[in-house]
């Protein structure tokens, strides 16, 4: 992890909220906090990507601009909340260890900056 950074939520059960309408459920990744927007999602593996924007109805809607990227031997790697996107990227498009996929951001339901990350 870069200097800085901090894991602000673990794998857990979370909420309820019922200001934002949310039952309890069970948080699915870690969120690392402590970046900036001008922080840069670096690949981490090679594989390929399918990205997702938010407004996507059910349970992914919540992690707003998101990608994913699967390595060959099936394993898969999400980061989501991000700002935006390094160039616009096609589900199946191969990508290498360390390209820039985008920026960490706020994006969908979100309390800050961060990278939430799953695997």
């Amino acid at each position: 992890m870069a200097p800085g950074w901090f894991v602000s939520s673990k794998w857990q059960w979370r909420g309820p909220w019922p200001q934002h309408n949310i039952a309890r459920h069970f948080h699915m990744g870690w969120d690392l906090s402590g970046v900036t927007k001008d922080t840069e999602l670096l690949a981490p593996a090679d594989g390929f990507i399918t990205m997702v924007r938010d407004r996507y109805p059910g349970q992914m809607k919540g992690l707003g601009n998101y990608v994913e990227v699967t390595r060959p031997d099936g394993w898969k790697f999400l980061c989501a909340h991000l700002d935006r996107f390094v160039n616009e990227q096609a589900s199946g498009q191969s990508v290498a260890a360390g390209t820039p996929l985008g920026f960490y951001g706020t994006t969908g339901q979100s309390t800050g900056v961060q990278g939430h990350s799953q695997i």
